[in-house]
Order: structure tokens, then sequence, then C-alpha cells
């Protein structure tokens, strides 16, 4: 080989070695607080929407039978669980949303009342899409959008559950908000645990960013609780076999009819007859069911009183009976039990490259009208969101599910859905935004310190005995900012949207 062949080879090489190394640096969080694309990694927040999403191809669900001693994650409005068929072919629009759930999935969620179109996207990517339409009413500015299987690297070699990362430019005196998918479809609270860990360290890896805000809009049940596919089947077959068949053919339509279109007029027809919207019912009731032993229901009389205060904003020294002791909620969900507990623990004191993590855990309280909130609401280390309604005049006539009580009562209607699911995001977003802007996941108000911001309820007392240091008082952000983080109202302003 010729001199000058030699030459251009051994140039080509170093050539080769030297984007190697330049590509292993881009990967690499710079230790200055900017990444490789320039971002301050100090003044970015990212925001898990921890829920379930589509399901992927080939990607093998776990059986509800094989999960025994275990928790589950319940979507809450049906979709995308272990019962293929009735799917999230629910009462309202979307109805009974966080809370009341189950795992029943397939065709999608039935909107009854001035409109006939199917909602075919999965619980968790309508509440991404929420906040992605919140982000964008506050400025912000898409930059880039990551697969999640692309964010996979040597440590974490395979991220499909990863869904959606979108890096939001929120402004010249703000920083950069990363918004992130997490499915958790069908899968129990340990599997849950393990991918809001990785995820905390991809991102971490990957972009240097140390503040993280959890969007939990879920509930927590012992997988024993859960409706099976079996029970399902049961159920369905208690009616004639000429229902069978027209629901069936009513709930292929169903999820073959393209978004935004009406449904063709026979599954119309069958679906708002009385017999389709009595079984409805009945599987709602059977769905809610699923919480009655781990949370044990009151009398009738008070909860529907409960019901009817928790879904209208919070009144001033709204003092209410704790009517449900901490410890009566059954043990497998008590924070010392649960793994994803367990988990959010063990990050908030989480060193890691950059600096010790900042995490702002937030969940949904649950829609059935109790006066304390569904796991992972009830958690110390958690702030219970509680939905109030200001229905619009073109989601008249949808129904309103109860909502359970919370530490912060937030605007819970996104477009014509309703509940604590689309509450919770909006004090996501919030939360994001002040510590992004703060940088402390502690704070003072004029009652007391709360960390994470906002939270007042300890959990314990001396003994170590379940107690409520305080009530689920359902307090407007303002108020709720005032009394334990009233830098919350200074840094992040008042919420846009009608507020107690």
């Amino acid at each position: 080989m010729s001199n000058s062949r030699i030459q251009i080879v051994v140039f080509f090489a170093l050539m080769v070695i030297i984007l190697i190394l330049v590509g292993v640096s881009a990967l690499r969080p710079s230790t200055n607080g900017t990444n490789s694309i320039g971002v301050d990694t100090n003044n970015t927040v990212a925001v898990l929407v921890v829920d379930a999403f589509e399901p992927l191809a080939g990607v093998t669900r776990p059986n509800i039978e094989d999960q025994a001693d275990k928790n589950c994650i319940v979507d809450p409005t049906g979709q995308g669980g272990w019962i293929s068929g009735a799917g999230g072919w629910i009462s309202g629009a979307g109805g009974w949303i966080s809370g009341a759930g189950g795992w029943i999935s397939g065709a999608g969620g039935w909107i009854s009342g001035a409109s006939q179109q199917p909602i075919l996207d999965p619980h968790g990517r309508i509440v991404y899409n929420e906040l992605e339409a919140l982000i964008r009413q506050g400025g912000g500015i898409l930059q880039e959008l990551h697969i999640g299987s692309t964010l996979a690297d040597t440590t974490a070699p395979n991220t499909d559950w990863l869904r959606d990362v979108g890096r939001w430019d929120m402004g010249v005196d703000n920083g950069h908000l990363m918004l992130a998918g997490v499915d958790t479809d069908q899968y129990t609270s340990d599997v849950i645990a393990g991918r809001i860990e990785e995820s905390v360290r991809l991102l971490n890896r990957q972009f240097g960013i140390t503040r993280f805000v959890l969007n939990m809009s879920f509930a927590i049940i012992p997988c024993d609780d859960v409706l099976t596919p079996g029970q399902y089947q049961a159920f369905l077959e208690q009616e004639s076999a000429d229902f069978q068949t027209q629901l069936q053919s009513a709930l292929e339509a169903l999820a073959a009819t393209p978004d935004g279109l009406p449904l063709p007029s026979s599954a119309a027809k069958f679906l708002s007859s009385d017999d389709a919207q009595r079984f409805r019912q009945e599987l709602r009731e059977q769905q809610l069911a699923q919480f009655d032993t781990c949370y044990p229901l009151r009398d009738d009389a008070s909860q529907d009183a409960v019901a009817a205060q928790t879904s209208q904003p919070a009144q001033p020294n709204d003092a209410r009976p704790n009517g449900l002791p901490l410890d009566a909620i059954c043990a497998e969900v008590q924070p010392e039990n649960e793994p994803l507990a367990r988990s959010i623990a063990a990050l908030e004191s989480l060193e890691v490259q950059a600096g010790q993590l900042s995490i702002i855990p937030i969940a949904a309280s649950g829609n059935r009208g109790d006066i304390f909130s569904f796991a992972p609401g009830f958690w110390p280390n958690v702030v219970s969101v509680s939905a109030f309604y200001n229905e619009p005049e073109y989601c008249a006539g949808f129904p309103l599910p109860p909502s359970n009580a919370g530490e912060v009562q937030m605007y819970g209607m996104y477009d014509c859905l309703p509940g604590t699911s689309f509450a919770a995001p909006r004090l996501s977003l919030e939360a994001g935004m002040y510590l992004m802007r703060a940088g402390t996941v502690s704070c003072a108000g004029q009652e007391a310190n709360s960390s994470p911001p906002l939270s007042y309820l300890h959990g314990r007392d001396a003994g170590g005995n379940p107690t409520f240091d305080y009530l689920f008082e359902n307090l407007g952000r303002v108020a709720a900012a005032t009394a334990y983080c009233e830098d919350f109202n200074t840094l992040v302003g008042v919420p846009p949207t009608p507020t107690p």
C-alpha cells in the first residue's frame, strides 16, 4: 500500500475516533449545568405522566390471575386493562374518571349526551395531551420530541415503556420543561416503581435533570380485588345471547370509528338503548366495588353528603369529621408496605450525577366522593388533588363524578372530561414551574411548613400510629399556598382557570 493510501486510511480512522468521542461527550451531561443541546439543566424540570398509554405491538401483558399478593394500578377510565370487550364504554364523558376504574379495556370510551363520538385514546394519552395544552397556554414552545425507546442506553437497554419525551421552552425568564409518559398499562405497582426510578435515572444521565414532578392520575388497590376477565365474562353471560351479540357488534363499530366521526346508526341506537344503559351502569357498579374491600364504604347518606361537598368549591372554615381513620384503609396500600411508596421515598434522598434529586409527587384523590384520598394520594409524601367543576355550557348534560377530598382542590375538567384525573395535571404543571423557579421542595406558610410543597398530611403520630395531623381540607391552591408554602403564590401566581 502506498504512503498516500496509508495516510488516507489513518486520517479516516482518526476522524471516526473523534466522532465517537464527540458522540459520547454529547450524551454526557455537562458539569457546568448545561447539556449537549445547550439547555441549562440547573433550571430544567421533568414532569412524568405515570399512566396507561397505548399498547405496543408484540408486548405480552401480564395475567391478572398471576398477580396475587401484589397491588394493581387502576386505570380510572377502564381503558387499557385486564379485560377486553366492554372497554372504557362508561357513563358520561369519561365519566367516573380517576379512582373508580378497573382493568376493563377494549373499545374505548363512549360519550353519552350531546355527542355520539368514541374516545379511543388511553387515559394516559388524554392526561398527557391536557398537560401539553396547559403548557402551550402558559407560553411554552416545543423544542424537540423524543420517542422513549430512542433514549435507551447501556444501563437501560429497553425503554419502550417510556413514551413521548418533549422538551418545552417556557420563556426567557424561565427554564425548560421535559414532559415524559411512563406507561402503567396492566402492570403492578412494583413494576411501576421500577419504571419511575429508571425514568428518573435515565433522564438524569441523558439530560442532567435533577428536578422531577410525578403526576399520578390513578388509584392503587390489591390485585386480588381487581375485576378479572373470568368475572367479567360471567357478568356478561347473565345477559341474553342476542344482547351479547349486539354489544359485541356495537363495540367493534365503536373501536373502528375514527375520532370526530359519528357512530354508525345501528351501533349508536343500541348503545343508547335502555338495556345497554342498564348494563353499563351495572358494570360501573362492579368496577366501583373493586374499592370497597380496601377502602371501606360508610353509610350511603354520609357518602352522598360528602360527594356533594367535595364536588363543589371548598368553603372557608369548612371543617368535616374524618369519617374513616387512616388505619381502616387496607394494609396492602399503606406506605410502609407499598413498593411505589417506598420507591418514591428512596428517590427523594437519592444522590445522582449533578446532585441530589428534588421530587414533588402529585396524585389524583379519586372519584367516589370520600372524605379522604385513595392511595397514592393519602401517603404523607404525596400531594393529593381533589376536583371542582365549573361546567362550560357546551358540556351541559354530562355527568360530573363526585370527587374524593384532597389537600389541594383544582379545576377538574379537560374539554368535557371531568374528574380528579384532570385536576392533578394542573397542579403538576404549577409544581413544575415552582420547582423551576424556587429550586427547592421545602417551603413555609402561615400555618406550617410543607415538604413536598402544599402537602400537609403527615400520616403518623409520635408512636408510629396512623393518624391525620390535618383533615383533607380541599383547599384552593392559593389558600393552600398561603397556609403551607407562601412563595408558591409569589413564584407561580394565581391559577389561570376558575379556582375556589
